[in-house]
């Protein structure tokens, strides 16, 4: 169920995208695609599963709130995250540091238009989760 919830969100959001109502600017000088324009899209190594979990690792656990957020950003064709901005926020704090996570994150297999690496802009909501005692005894 989360997994569906989560594929409609991403969905939707990058709807939201290619219809212009993000003002999601890069950077770079080099011409930035939409998630939708690439014949392969940008991947993290390990998978989705892998990204969430780093994304919860590295947002620091002593923040208080159990929330979703929407993130969007550039991977470009070396695979860094650019350009990262938080859609919808949920608390400053918090939000710097879901900035930083992203920046900071492993570098991401590039997408690809006509067998090239490009640039491409993503869009994903993610979730700031409380740390409680069962997810401490691990």
């Amino acid at each position: 169920m989360k997994k569906t919830i989560l594929l409609v969100s991403v969905f939707v959001v990058c709807f939201w995208v290619i219809n212009g109502l993000s003002s999601c600017t890069s950077t770079t000088t080099e011409k930035v695609y939409a998630y939708n324009q690439v014949d392969v899209e940008p991947t993290f190594p390990a998978g989705e599963k892998a990204f969430s979990m780093y994304l919860r690792k590295n947002i620091p656990s002593a923040l208080n709130v159990d929330q979703s957020g929407i993130a969007s950003f550039t991977v470009t064709k070396t695979g860094l995250l650019t350009d990262v901005k938080i859609l919808q926020s949920v608390d400053d704090a918090v939000d710097a540091e879901a900035i930083k996570a992203f920046k900071n994150s492993p570098k991401w297999m590039p997408a690809k238009k006509d067998n090239q690496t490009v640039n491409v802009s993503c869009v994903l909501p993610f979730s700031y989760l409380k740390k409680t005692k069962e997810r401490n005894n691990f």
